[in-house]
């Protein structure tokens, strides 16, 4: 019964999101912004459409995300995604996973950190939060639960609001006390399309910066603080701001070409990143798993400069352009290895030189 509950108010709120995207007010591209005095690392404005950096080739980094509670009984179906897809640079692909203090399985969580994913922050329970001290409290307990399976809260940068409903200043402020760098809760009806898609960008100067559709907008500035946009699925004219909102994709291939042609978008843009948010009705559908998973495995085989990556990776990429892009995703362990297998190279070759 508790799971069916948990099912339908999942329902109703894709339903109630689905509704309010058409209430949504249109944003323009070229409004002011000091592009003189922002600058990265720690500030980009809103309406810099041009990719960061000076690389005519950009990577398009696509960010696979998750929120809620993780369990035992559904962890496998987010991480399975992630199965084999590697990353042109020979790292691993990984994902954001939003969580839920209330029904996050230790074991679970666990599985995610072994995956080297990045764990951020949902909520205490689902419920969302009224004023500073609520935000607070619901971080803070997130954070406590994370370092009970071994992870500090120094290494927490990210917040999804519950429902996707943006927290307005409140939720700002207490992002900023409890030292979180981004939020990726902001779904706004324009942003589905080439031509009106948004890099990340900071929140130093908020004048006609791009509202959200659900919840409360901010009308205080929060200097350093990353709003990474979610776009919104388009299909058909339908628009959906997750995939079990999408009522035309019901087979794997309608799944599929869902991604696809919004992929399409983002490459035939600016590079904007591609951020898709997963729910937790989505993997239980098993043409959903599959379509998914074939779109992430043609990425993977077709284009050599798209990376899988976590938002807290691809905000570092952003903040630095210039790095090493053969580093870039990559955790520790795969980096020791790949500076192991380097170092055996250039000994053979010397090797092979020598007896040559």
């Amino acid at each position: 019964m508790g799971r069916q509950n948990h099912l339908f108010t999942l329902s109703l709120m894709v339903a109630v999101v689905a509704v309010q995207l058409t209430l949504s007010k249109p944003f323009q591209k070229g409004q002011d912004c000091d592009h003189e005095r922002c600058k990265l690392p720690d500030c980009r404005c809103w309406n810099d459409g041009n990719p960061p950096g000076n690389s005519s080739q950009p990577p398009l980094m696509v960010m696979l995300s998750f929120e809620y509670a993780f369990t035992e009984g559904n962890v496998d179906n987010y991480l399975t995604l992630f199965d084999g897809i590697v990353n042109p640079n020979g790292c691993k692909g990984k994902g954001t996973f939003f969580v839920q203090k209330l029904n996050s399985e230790t074991k679970a969580l666990k599985k995610i950190i072994e995956g080297k994913h990045e764990l951020a922050v949902n909520s205490a329970n689902g419920i969302i939060p009224n004023n500073v001290q609520e935000w607070k409290d619901s971080i803070k307990s997130v954070l406590d639960r994370l370092e009970e399976v071994g992870v500090p809260g120094k290494k927490i940068k990210g917040i999804r609001s519950p429902q996707l409903f943006c927290g307005g200043n409140d939720q700002f402020k207490a992002m900023q006390e409890m030292g979180l760098l981004y939020d990726s809760s902001n779904v706004n009806v324009q942003q589905s399309a080439a031509g009106n898609l948004l890099w990340p960008y900071t929140l130093d100067n908020i004048t006609d910066t791009p509202p959200c559709s659900i919840g409360k907008n901010i009308n205080e500035s929060f200097p350093g603080i990353w709003e990474i946009p979610v776009p919104v699925l388009d299909v058909t004219g339908f628009q959906c701001p997750t995939p079990s909102g999408c009522p035309f994709a019901n087979t794997s291939d309608t799944v599929f070409a869902l991604f696809y042609k919004a992929f399409q978008d983002h490459l035939s843009g600016k590079m904007e990143p591609f951020t898709i948010d997963i729910d937790s009705m989505w993997v239980t559908k098993a043409f959903a798993r599959t379509g998914t998973k074939s779109f992430l495995e043609v990425l993977g085989a077709v284009y050599p400069n798209v990376y899988l990556v976590s938002m807290s990776d691809a905000l570092s990429w952003i903040q630095n352009p210039d790095m090493d892009m053969d580093k870039f995703g990559c955790d520790k362990e795969e980096l020791k290895l790949k500076e192991l297998k380097n170092s055996l190279l250039v000994k053979s070759e010397k090797v092979v030189r020598n007896f040559g």
